[in-house]
Formats: structure tokens, sequence, C-alpha cells
């Protein structure tokens, strides 16, 4: 039982993370995008931009943490021991 609580809190942590690194990029540019057009006079091509440039780059940093750290998706999954030695 406890190792399939274990499991879930793992696996929620990793999605949470993973959304983490996809809205944080998208977010901060959208926000930026919006003080630009609103404190510096910039056109509103300018959120277009921010909102375009911030999913590329927010999937991208998703990609990447997932690629970075796909190895360790169950971390209580016992590791098999592949020694040279053929035994």
């Amino acid at each position: 039982m406890a190792k399939k609580f274990f499991r879930i809190a793992y696996a929620m942590n990793y999605l949470s993370q993973a959304a983490i690194s996809l809205l944080f990029p998208a977010g901060a540019l959208i926000f930026g995008g919006w003080l630009l057009r609103q404190y510096c006079g910039v056109g509103s091509w300018v959120m277009i931009l921010a909102i375009v440039l911030g999913v590329v780059l927010g999937f991208g940093s998703m990609i990447s943490f997932l690629l970075k750290t796909s190895y360790a998706i169950d971390p209580t999954q016992k590791e098999e021991n592949h020694d040279s030695s053929g035994e």
C-alpha cells in the first residue's frame, strides 16, 4: 500500500513540475508583453509575439524537462544490475 502511495505522489510531483515548466515561460513572456504594451506604448503586435514565443518556449522547456528526467519516472522500481561479467 505504501509503495502505491509513493508512486502516485511521485507521479503527481512529476506532472506538476512538467506543468510548471510549460506554464512559467509562457506566463512570464505574456506578462512582459503586456507590460511593454501598457507602459512603453508598443503596439498590439507585441502581445501576439509574446504569446507565440511563450507557448513555443514553454513547450520546449517542458520537453527538455521530460527528456532529462525520463530515467527517473518510477523511483520505487528496483534497478536491474547489468553486470558485464554475464552472470
